[in-house]
């Protein structure tokens, strides 16, 4: 059916005459009635009744109104996505080392979906080698990690400063808990020697070490924004006259990388560092 066929029907039938709708339309009022007549032809039903007084809808003719105005709205709505078609959605792929999935990984995901509607993204949560040979095979765009490997072809960017320190629980000093914060950090741990390197307990996992020492006492080192909500409490407390381990956080991508919605990737990591989130790990 040609839609203008109902435009004019709920042309007249709002202004109530066949003249007024023929000039809202910019027809002549021949023009509008040999439309009503096509149209009623295809309904096969009267749609108006015409007097003196102006146009007038039949039952028929009322019953006809909600059909024709969605009818109306359809083709309105096909025209306006068909002048703006969607948009090609755009792909991202992030590795993220694992002590840095929350809250970095998972703010950034949230931020960028708000963003950007149309965004593909993946997610690769891996230690610091497999994340780097992923970014060398172009699996990856951008990696998020804490020991970036330096060369011609990759840059990188200092995210965010952090630091490890030493701290112990306000129930009891023991025992002591290793926590293996990577290649770099064993190096200076060893060269500092700041505590026994007897433990009671030695893992990679910081989570699983602050728990228990959390609750059944114990010392060892972790990131500074992790602990800082126990040491406002009192239920850690800093070890005095002990070393501190630099810990940051840094971007590594390609220079080659052409990817257009990277700019947006890396500016939405660059703020949700910049914000008052509670780390977990």
């Amino acid at each position: 059916m040609d839609i203008r066929l109902a435009q004019t029907f709920l042309e007249i039938m709002s202004s109530g005459s066949f003249l007024v709708a023929a000039k809202t339309l910019h027809i002549s009022q021949t023009a509008a009635t040999a439309r009503i007549k096509n149209l009623e032809e295809q309904l096969g039903t009267q749609l108006f009744i015409r007097n003196r007084n102006g146009a007038k809808l039949t039952s028929d003719g009322e019953r006809f109104v909600e059909h024709a105005r969605r009818l109306v709205n359809t083709w309105k709505e096909a025209q306006a996505a068909l002048a703006h078609p969607a948009e090609e959605p755009q792909t991202v792929t992030i590795g993220v080392e694992s002590s840095l999935w929350n809250p970095i990984a998972t703010d950034m995901v949230n931020q960028l979906y708000l963003q950007k509607s149309n965004l593909k993204m993946h997610v690769e949560v891996a230690e610091s080698e497999a994340l780097h040979r992923y970014l060398h095979d172009q699996t990856l765009d951008v990696l998020i990690l804490h020991s970036p490997q330096y060369h011609s072809q990759l840059e990188v960017e200092l995210l965010l400063e952090e630091k490890l320190i030493h701290v112990a629980s306000s129930k009891r000093f023991e025992p002591n808990l290793f926590i293996n914060w990577g290649n770099d950090f064993l190096q200076k741990f060893d060269a500092s020697l700041t505590t026994p390197k007897q433990t009671g307990l030695s893992c990679n996992l910081g989570p699983l070490a602050l728990k228990i020492m959390l609750e059944t006492g114990g010392n060892g080192y972790f990131r500074t924004r992790v602990v800082k909500p126990y040491l406002d409490t009192g239920e850690l407390y800093k070890v005095s006259d002990t070393q501190e381990f630099s810990y940051p956080i840094f971007i590594t991508r390609n220079k080659n990388n052409s990817n257009p919605i990277l700019p947006e990737v890396l500016n939405a990591t660059r703020a949700i560092t910049q914000e008052q989130t509670e780390w977990l790990i």
